[in-house]
């Protein structure tokens, strides 16, 4: 029997969500962090599950690609912040459940410390957010789960996002 390492739930404060509107607008500054210049951000494709498979640590062989990692891109929400000069693919979060969570962050080695992962995840809080309240939600509220000993994931959600932690 596995038992998942994430044993923390996160989420953002209602105080914030409660400032997202329908359009995914927001006027709460962890949510409000500006697209960088030189980058473009939209959904991934089908094509971006190779490289987000070889990243997640609990991908790498084809099976989770298939299984697990293109489903989430070809029927959940997802954000990918590209170059615009090159289209490279270098900031991703995925919807990873049909109920809101996000997952399968990751910032390209390269692009490291530019703020990157905040701008894929705010971005996915107020898409999700945005999908909840709509009329045919497909996600019930952003949230995260963060393996214990995460320090750049808590740092990311906690402390830039202003995620707090979930009631068990």
């Amino acid at each position: 029997h596995w038992v998942s390492p994430c044993l923390l739930a996160w989420r953002p404060p209602a105080a914030i969500l409660g400032k997202i509107g329908l359009d995914g607008a927001s006027s709460t500054p962890c949510l409000s962090i500006p697209v960088p210049m030189g980058c473009t951000l939209g959904p991934l494709v089908a094509a971006d599950s190779y490289v987000v498979n070889d990243t997640w640590e609990y991908g790498k062989t084809e099976a989770t690609r298939v299984k697990r990692v293109l489903p989430c891109i070809e029927h959940q929400l997802s954000v990918g912040l590209r170059l615009e000069e090159t289209g490279e693919l270098v900031a991703w979060a995925v919807g990873d459940h049909p109920y809101g969570a996000i997952g399968k962050v990751f910032t390209v080695e390269a692009h490291r410390r530019k703020g990157y992962s905040a701008v894929v995840c705010a971005a996915l809080t107020k898409l999700v957010q945005s999908d909840a309240l709509g009329e045919q939600p497909r996600c019930a509220a952003p949230f995260c789960f963060i393996v214990a000993d995460n320090a750049a994931s808590l740092s990311l959600f906690k402390d830039r996002l202003g995620y707090i932690e979930a009631e068990p």
